[in-house]
């Protein structure tokens, strides 16, 4: 690399025709797609005016420049760069699908995104439904547990009131018990008391007068 082909951050945002400080900016967020010079300022300064860029770094900040002026947004630029990064083995290819992807316009990338929506949503609609269909079963499991139990409940209910009513009848037979019981005490009480006649000794001066 030749001092000719690196240029100053001046230069280069004066070719990219923006300010330095967005060129600062881009630099420091897509550091990972310049070279070092580019993505880095020299240690030990306070500004970033020692910065150096070379062609191909210029190639791929008017390539964010053009995907950002198209309306993409950050993300989608770091996206597409970390795509083609990994699928080209040079800086070339890469550069070339990046510029690609730059000329896409936007509306392909608008309907693509939804395409990528409406799949979700029938996704997400699937899933719905089968949670439904797991909720109804669950909601007939328990019909048939609640009917079970009400039908026990229905039973010890028929053995209660049964036993309820044997008691009373018992209860009753002996109220009856009771008050004939009581009729006949009472009758009892009632009747004149015969008093018994009392027998006496006679004595022997009875015997001799013949009493």
């Amino acid at each position: 690399m030749t001092e000719q082909s690196v240029l100053t951050p001046g230069e280069v945002a004066h070719l990219l025709g923006i300010s330095p400080s967005t060129l600062r900016r881009w630099s420091t967020r897509f550091a990972e797609f310049l070279s070092f010079g580019a993505g880095h300022s020299s240690a030990g300064t306070a500004s970033h005016t020692h910065r150096r860029y070379t062609q191909e770094d210029v190639a791929v900040l008017r390539t964010i420049r053009d995907m950002l002026s198209q309306g993409f947004t950050y993300e989608h630029v770091l996206n597409s760069l970390s795509l083609r990064a990994g699928v080209k083995g040079s800086r070339e290819g890469e550069l070339a699908a990046v510029q690609q992807e730059a000329a896409a316009p936007p509306a392909l990338t608008l309907f693509t995104n939804a395409m990528h929506t409406i799949a979700d949503g029938q996704q997400l609609l699937l899933n719905s439904q089968q949670a439904s269909r797991e909720l109804l079963n669950v909601v007939i499991q328990d019909n048939f547990l609640l009917k079970e139990e009400n039908a026990r409940l229905r039973e010890r209910m028929m053995r209660l009131e049964q036993e309820l009513s044997e008691n009373r009848r018992r209860a009753e037979a002996r109220i009856e018990m009771l008050e004939r019981r009581l009729e006949r005490l009472e009758s009892a009480e009632k009747e004149p008391q015969v008093q018994p006649v009392k027998r006496t000794r006679r004595g022997w001066l009875a015997k001799l007068l013949g009493l």
